[in-house]
Parts: structure tokens; C-alpha cells; sequence
């Protein structure tokens, strides 16, 4: 059985008959949208376009964009940014994007042929077995290596709590953070970001949490116990300061009578000394080392 293809004319607002013929033979789409934008470049009117086709068979969706940036009206060569994406799922899930983009050459003749194209950059999903997407690597898309990866990190009740992000070259590697935290409306609940988990601040120094309350019927009432080093022992986010290391207990009261409870760490960080005692000939050098949280030691010989 034979069917009739069509693509969208965004000029003409209409559809334009493109093929008839049967599904299986014609793999490229089976739905086309093209969006022409009239653009002047050089002095010409030039239209950019933009192509999706969807494959409804193979759930395959293929994007492409051709932007004119110049025109050599000698030579009739033209100048683009010229950009594709391909998308393949299996059962409606997203498994691989790939991409090629860069700025592309086209010599304007009968058989036109685009050069130039930058690498392919490829993304791989991963799905647990709910169906979630758990991790993402991409790789590829420059003259050098290059690439990256995403995690993602649900709790117990299926809410994303953590999402990591790396981006890397030959030349720098970044990451990236982002931290979620849920609350039901009807209970008050203190949020304690994961930066405050436990600071470290400079001895005889002042250090003021950032802590958050959710939730519940305002207004708050709050506590802190002890109130040792407090500015407050009654607002949210007292100056706090610090002098000894300290574990503070942090509750708050709504106006319909919920109420929560967190433990608040906070400590110093003492400068870093280390002495040797090598006054024992006949015995192994005593090292002494100021211990505070978080110390970390390496030995080196001749530097290594």
C-alpha cells in the first residue's frame, strides 16, 4: 500500500505533496516540517531553513538548520552555519542524540555538496529499570577530544535529589552541582543545603548559616540549643561565633503546632604545623601534626 508524503510550506502555509510510496521502502520520514526565514545576505534576499522530520515507525526524530551568514557571488559559494541532530528511542525512551554542527561551505551547482562538517558529537541515555534516566556521556564535536557526562540521583520515594554534570577538553575540566530537597506543605521542615553539612571557618571567626524552613503554617517560632557563641538563640540563621568546634540543636515551631528538628555542626580550622623530633638518635624521628578535621598527609622521597 502506497502512501502520500507531505511537508509543511511555512511560506505558503500549506502542505505540499513530496512522494508517494510505500512506508518500508521510503526510511527517511514519514512527516516533514520545513520553516523558511527570509533573511538578506550580501544584499540578497536568502531564506534560512529548518527541517524536523519524524519517523512515527522507528520513534526517530532528525533535525537540521542551514543559517546563510555570506554569499561569494563570484564564485557562488555560500557561507552557513549548518547544524544537524538525530534522535533514536527505543519504546518511546531516548537512548542516543547524535549532532553535527560547524560553519559549512556549499558551492551553489546543479549537484550542490556541503564541506566542513565539525565531528559528530554523540550522547548515550541511560534508564534504570524504572525507566529513569540515571547517566548521560557525550563525546566527540571538536578538532581535539572532548566530551562529558551527566548523573542523576533519586531517593527512596523516586524524587531526582542530585544531579552531577562534567564537561572536559584537553585543556580544562568542569563540573558541575545541583542539589533538590522535597517537602510536604502540610509539616514545617528545616532544609540544611549540602554546603552547610559541616563548615570549617578560621578560629575566633564569624559564620552564618544558610538554612532553610518549608512547609507548614507561618508564623516560626525558632530555637537553637546551645545558645553558646550565638548571636541569637531565636532566629533562623544566627551569627554563630566560632571558637571551639560545636554541635547545635536547631527547632522549629509553625502556628498549627508541627514542628522539626536538625543537628548543626560547626567547627574551626586550625593552621597547619608539623614538627619533627629527632632528638632520639637510637629511635625512629617523632612527627607531631596539629590534627583538626578533613587532614590529609602524603610522604614524598627526592620529591616523588
Amino acid at each position: 500500500m502506497k502512501q502520500q508524503f507531505y511537508y509543511w510550506d511555512t511560506l505558503n502555509f500549506i502542505w505540499q505533496p513530496f512522494v508517494q510510496a510505500p512506508y518500508q521502502q521510503f526510511r527517511d520520514w514519514a512527516v516533514r516540517i520545513i520553516h523558511y526565514t527570509p533573511t538578506v545576505v550580501d544584499g540578497l534576499l536568502m531564506y534560512d531553513t529548518l527541517y524536523y522530520d519524524i519517523d512515527t515507525l522507528d520513534e526517530a526524530i532528525y533535525y537540521r538548520s542551514v543559517r546563510l551568514s555570506s554569499i561569494d557571488t563570484v564564485t557562488q559559494w555560500f557561507r552557513s552555519l549548518y547544524s544537524i541532530e538525530r534522535f533514536y528511542s527505543i519504546k518511546r525512551i531516548l537512548k542516543i542524540k547524535q549532532t553535527m554542527n560547524g560553519h559549512n561551505f556549499m558551492e551553489y551547482t546543479i549537484d550542490s555538496i556541503w564541506q566542513g562538517f565539525y565531528r559528530t558529537i554523540v550522547y548515550d541515555y541511560n534508564y534504570d529499570s524504572l525507566n529513569r534516566l540515571f547517566y548521560v556521556e557525550n563525546r566527540g564535536g571538536l578538532t581535539n577530544p572532548s566530551g562529558g557526562y551527566e548523573e542523576f540521583v533519586y531517593d527512596s520515594i523516586g524524587f531526582m535529589n542530585y544531579h552531577h554534570a562534567n564537561d572536559w577538553t584537553m585543556v580544562r575540566n568542569a563540573d558541575y552541582y545541583e542539589y533538590y530537597s522535597y517537602f510536604d506543605t502540610a509539616a514545617v521542615k528545616i532544609i540544611k543545603p549540602m554546603w552547610d553539612e559541616r563548615p570549617m571557618v578560621c578560629p575566633n571567626s564569624s559564620y552564618q548559616p544558610t538554612l532553610l524552613v518549608a512547609g507548614g503554617c507561618g508564623p516560626y517560632q525558632y530555637h537553637w540549643y546551645p545558645s553558646d557563641g550565638l548571636s541569637s538563640d531565636t532566629v533562623l540563621n544566627p551569627t554563630i561565633t566560632v571558637t571551639d568546634s560545636m554541635n547545635y540543636t536547631v527547632i522549629v515551631n509553625d502556628n498549627a503546632g508541627h514542628s522539626d528538628t536538625i543537628l548543626y555542626s560547626i567547627g574551626p580550622i586550625y593552621s597547619v604545623a608539623l614538627s619533627v623530633d629527632t632528638s632520639n638518635y637510637n629511635g625512629p624521628a617523632i612527627l607531631t601534626a596539629i590534627e583538626y578535621p578533613f587532614a590529609d598527609y602524603q610522604w614524598y622521597n627526592n620529591g616523588v
